[in-house]
């Protein structure tokens, strides 16, 4: 039985694995669970969500997929306006969209430590949207599988990683909105602290 939580010791050797396994250097395997999840794909024991799968909830998405606005936003709230605040992001709206429309939720929401989106569920290798979010809620484990099979799917992608073009990485991983998130300088940084960290403790 997988534990749901890996130890730092764990996370950090299967990480080095995957990465190997693939031609990827492990620390830029690392920069991005840490960008994309602070390196947690489950919410901390004082969190009123413990052991619970960390998630991001994205309003348009579901507004796209269900035809319909989430019900649990107010009606002077805009969609571009909640995609901005964690009450509207967040688990609590992740659990009641799914009151609404279970399918729609699970494609509209970002998991675990990779935070992938549920709408990529087949190109990562699920048969159904629960079966994906099954998956993402047992492990950290299979977290990291998924994060892994979600690159080797897209070829530009998985040369970008091998490159390291952080460009290029963040524009096919976080989308056509990286640039106002800073998400390849953020890639970036992180990639050269934790080489630097690594550089210390050799």
């Amino acid at each position: 039985m997988v534990n749901k939580l890996l130890t730092p010791a764990e996370k950090d050797f299967l990480i080095t694995e995957l990465a190997n396994e693939r031609k990827i250097e492990p620390a830029l395997l690392r920069a991005i669970v840490d960008i994309e999840s602070s390196s947690q794909g489950f919410y901390s024991k004082d969190s009123e969500f413990s052991n619970k799968c960390k998630v991001r909830f994205e309003p348009d998405f579901f507004q796209r997929f269900a035809s319909t606005r989430p019900f649990f936003l107010p009606a002077s709230i805009t969609i571009e306006a909640a995609k901005k605040e964690s009450r509207f992001t967040g688990r609590m709206a992740y659990e009641q969209a799914i009151l609404q429309s279970p399918s729609s939720a699970i494609k509209a929401t970002s998991f675990g430590l990779g935070q992938i989106l549920g709408m990529n569920y087949k190109i990562v290798g699920f048969n159904s949207l629960i079966e994906f979010s099954n998956a993402m809620e047992d492990s950290e484990y299979k977290q990291l599988e998924t994060l892994v099979r979600f690159i080797s799917s897209n070829k530009s992608l998985l040369i970008a990683a091998r490159e390291k073009n952080f460009v290029e990485i963040a524009r096919l991983y976080n989308g056509p909105n990286y640039l106002s998130r800073n998400y390849d300088r953020k890639l970036a940084d992180a990639y050269k602290i934790l080489k630097r960290k690594r550089a210390v403790a050799a």
